[in-house]
Formats: structure tokens, sequence, C-alpha cells
């Protein structure tokens, strides 16, 4: 039986799967700012694939990479309740089992810390 579409989602799950994440995460709150790296390994599950696509929600993206490369992306707009699709090209079109890396740079400021006692 062929895998379904997930209705919960806006992302091409059914022709990328995630083999690998890789997540480092930098709070400063003498800056009130977070930075983050978010790097996923795909595997193409069919063939001429050019775009791969997350779900996002309330992201600041500020760069995306393909294979150490800088590409081309941009956030689409937010369709409730699932958040806001980020839509990464890919330099080439790929083919199935052909790996790709995308990483995402993330970058809040002004943000408002609290810290509770517990």
């Amino acid at each position: 039986m062929a895998p379904t579409k997930d209705p919960n989602t806006l992302s091409n799950h059914l022709e990328f799967s995630t083999t690998h994440t890789v997540i480092s995460l930098d709070l400063s709150f003498s800056k009130s700012s977070l930075y983050g790296e978010v790097e996923l390994t795909l595997k193409a599950l069919g063939d001429g694939l050019k775009q791969v696509v997350l779900d996002t929600s309330f992201l600041a993206v500020r760069a995306v990479a393909v294979n150490g490369k800088s590409a081309k992306w941009n956030v689409g707009d937010r369709v409730e309740p699932y958040g806001s699709p980020l839509k990464v090209g890919l330099e080439k079109a790929v083919n199935s089992q052909d790996e790709v890396i995308v990483k995402v740079i993330l970058l809040f400021q002004s943000f408002r810390f609290s810290i509770y006692r517990i």
C-alpha cells in the first residue's frame, strides 16, 4: 500500500525522507536573542525533485543552505492551523535515493525571557 498524504502538514513529506537531524541553539539572555541552526539530511523518494518544502510556525528564518551552498528560499503565507511552508529550491534536480543536506539558520531578537524558581 502506497503512503498517503498527511493532511496535517504543508511539507512534501512523500518526496523526501529525513534520515538525520542536527539542532544547535545559542541562547543569549544579555542580548535577548536566540540563534539556531537546524540541519536535515534528506533522502529523495522520487526522481526529478527540485524543491524541499518544510513546515514552519512563527520562525525567523535568516538563511538556508543546501549541501553547503546558499539556496533560494521563501516562507509562504501562513495556513491555519498548520503554519507556513518554507520552500527551498534545489540547485539541480535530485533522483530517488539521492541525499541532500538542508541547513536552516534562525535568529530571534528582542525576546523577553522569564526565569521561574521552582
